[in-house]
């Protein structure tokens, strides 16, 4: 026990510089009543309490006090692409994944989503969100 002893400081050592370097790599944004976005080498998700809410790819965001919008770009990969570096995933996620809408409502926790381009401009409207949140659609 005591030879795994002296190994402990160069461990903690270790640690905190892998983990140091790590940070940098991923960010994350508050977007109200403890939504988060974060976007970590080549995914990119909004979650709440520590749970994905919209998973896969989210290209575009906009929030303000009373709703989240998002688009999420989805796309499945082949094994062979999931090996590749995160740059080549993320253009082939930009250039050939297929878009969906999503609606985050703050003061009920609603989620909307996926949605079609027409079923999002829809609930927009019903939801009276701001031309702000819509991505000019």
């Amino acid at each position: 026990m005591k030879n795994y002893l002296k190994y402990f400081p160069l461990f903690i050592l270790w640690y905190l510089l892998s983990s140091a370097g790590c940070n940098d790599l991923i960010t994350y944004e508050e977007l109200g009543n403890d939504y988060t976005h974060s976007e970590e080498a080549s995914i990119s998700y909004i979650y709440k309490d520590g749970n994905i809410v919209i998973p896969g790819f989210v290209v575009s965001y906009e929030y303000n006090d009373k709703f989240i919008t998002a688009v999420q770009r989805d796309l499945k990969l082949s094994k062979e692409q999931e090996t590749l570096e995160d740059e080549e995933i993320r253009s082939i996620i930009y250039e050939n994944g297929k878009d969906y809408y999503w609606i985050i409502q703050l003061k009920n926790d609603s989620i909307y989503g996926p949605l079609n381009h027409y079923s999002f401009k829809k609930q927009c409207e019903a939801l009276h969100i701001s031309k702000e949140l819509t991505f000019n659609l």
